[in-house]
Formats: C-alpha cells, sequence, structure tokens
C-alpha cells in the first residue's frame, strides 16, 4: 500500500476533476456502528459506490484519532481491532488511492472533492457552507440540508457541480435545521465528550448537574 504526499495531493487537486473522497471514521465507536447500519464498512461502501457506476480513483483518508493508541477519559481506544493490512490492501485493490491522516480537506478553495462519510461531522461542515456530501449511514444529522443518502443515488457515473458549488441558500436551509434540532436543547459538556478536555469551572460543573438533573426527570416521564 502506498501513501500519496499531502501536498502532492493538494497540488493535484487543485487541477483535476472532482472525485470521491472517504472521509474515514474512528473505530470502533457509535458513529460507524450501529449509526452506520450495513454501511458501517468502507469496503463495503467503496463497493456500493462502484455499484452506482462510479469508476474513477476513490481517494481514502483516515481519522487523526484513528492514530491513537490512548486518549484521555476513555483510555485504551482499541482502534487497531478494526484494521489490519488486509483491509487496506482491499481498499487498494478496489481503487482507492490513501493520503495522508494529517492532510487538511479545506471547506472552500480551488481544490475539489466529494465526500463520502458514514456519520461525520464533515458533512455538518460542508452543509453550512452550502455544500454537499455523502453520507452512508444514519446519524443524528439525519435530513440535514446538504446531505445525500447513498443508497437514495441512483448513479454516480459523474459528479454534480452543483454539490461541490457554494449554494448560500443552502447553508441558510442548514443552520436553520440545525438550530431546531439543537437550540436550547443541548447542555454544558463539562465531562469533555468528543473533546477529550473535562471542563474544571465549579460554575460549569454546577449548571451541567442541573441540565442532567432535567434531561433524567424528563426521561422518567416517557
Amino acid at each position: 500500500m502506498s501513501q500519496i504526499e499531502d501536498e502532492k495531493f493538494l497540488d493535484s487537486k487543485a487541477h483535476t476533476p472532482c472525485q470521491l473522497l472517504i472521509a474515514a471514521h474512528y473505530q470502533p465507536e457509535a458513529t460507524s456502528f450501529p449509526e452506520g447500519w450495513d454501511m458501517g464498512n468502507h469496503v463495503d461502501i467503496v463497493l456500493e459506490l462502484r455499484k452506482r457506476g462510479y469508476a474513477e480513483d476513490i481517494w481514502y483518508k483516515e481519522h487523526p484519532a484513528s492514530f491513537m493508541y490512548t486518549a484521555d477519559i476513555i483510555k485504551f481506544t482499541r482502534v487497531g481491532t478494526s484494521r489490519s493490512i488486509a483491509y487496506y490492501e482491499q481498499l487498494e485493490q478496489l481503487g482507492c488511492k490513501f493520503i495522508g491522516h494529517r492532510t487538511l480537506l479545506p471547506i472552500e478553495g480551488e481544490m475539489q472533492f466529494m465526500p463520502v462519510t458514514i456519520s461525520g461531522t464533515i458533512a455538518i461542515e460542508r452543509s453550512l457552507a452550502g455544500l454537499h456530501t455523502i453520507v452512508t449511514g444514519y446519524p443524528w444529522y439525519k435530513g440535514l440540508p446538504g446531505t445525500l443518502q447513498l443508497t437514495d443515488l441512483d448513479s454516480l457515473t459523474e459528479i454534480k457541480e452543483e454539490w461541490v458549488t457554494p449554494d448560500p441558500e443552502l447553508a441558510q436551509q442548514a443552520f436553520e435545521f440545525l438550530d431546531k434540532v439543537l437550540g436550547r436543547k443541548t447542555m454544558t459538556n463539562t465531562l469533555g465528550f468528543g473533546t477529550g478536555k473535562p471542563l474544571s469551572d465549579d460554575g460549569d460543573r454546577e449548571v451541567f448537574l442541573k441540565e442532567f438533573d432535567v434531561l433524567l426527570n424528563s426521561l422518567k416521564k416517557l
């Protein structure tokens, strides 16, 4: 398995037609299974892309967290249970090309690529920028304007220009969707979920405990 140098990838993609790029997930965790359902494996995802007529190279980028053996809060990540040499060889045989996990994927600019994600936040970032993203799983933001469910796409013989062209109206629709879903419904992240950095301020902790009580009482009423 060979890996394309980050600079070479960025330079080449600035002057070539749009191609698909799999923004791979940190595994194992809920964002790949169960949220991925029957599309929680990248090999299966590549096969589905090929079945829909996509014949070009598929770029593949690992999530940076996949290289963490340990992490604050969760300790041992157990990421290695979902990766092997055979796994990468299968992807390579199916036409995947690999880029470094530290490569930054700019949301806007000359470089055009169409991300494919199981349930990653890259879809949220792009929707808020008025761009589209192919989603294979069933994340909490299902229905977000700008997301394209892979199973709803009959053909991928071409990547539509409108998918990678910023649309201010789409960006506004995405903002309104997220505001409706999240507005006044989130909790203070004192425990540091997703960030790995718990909050130490006593005031934040007090707010969190009150919010947590409200959550538990609401669940008891169901």
